[in-house]
């Protein structure tokens, strides 16, 4: 479980949830497993959440060293991920677990500040 507290002035730049799957193996190396990204519910209450995730997938050399060392191919940036995700339909990838996540969203001031929630 986490807390985290967002303030945002309007609906652009609303808060995404990006994550990194890990492994610890037999070897006891941290081994990076999968990405993922999801958008944060934008209207107040408790919402169930799944966040799917996905891997790279390399070229057929890239394929046979990861088999072979056990490894896999990793991202030099997360912009990709988080801040530019138009770039992500050039990546190579195979899908990965998913991700459930409970949330509760509360809102404050959003009335006051002239937003509507209904529209959304």
């Amino acid at each position: 479980p986490f807390n985290a507290h967002f303030i945002t002035t309007s609906y652009f730049g609303w808060p995404k949830l990006t994550a990194k799957i890990y492994k610890l193996d037999e070897t006891d190396t941290i081994d990076l497993v999968s990405y993922g990204t999801m958008n944060m519910p934008i209207t107040p209450g408790y919402h169930e959440c799944t966040c799917d995730t996905w891997s790279l997938h390399g070229d057929i050399r890239k394929e046979t060293f990861s088999y072979f060392l056990d490894s896999k191919p990793i991202m030099t940036s997360n912009d990709p991920v988080s801040k530019k995700p138009n770039y992500r339909e050039f990546l190579v990838t195979k899908p990965g677990p998913k991700i459930h996540v409970n949330i509760e969203v509360m809102m404050k001031n959003f009335k006051n500040n002239q937003y509507n929630l209904s529209k959304i």
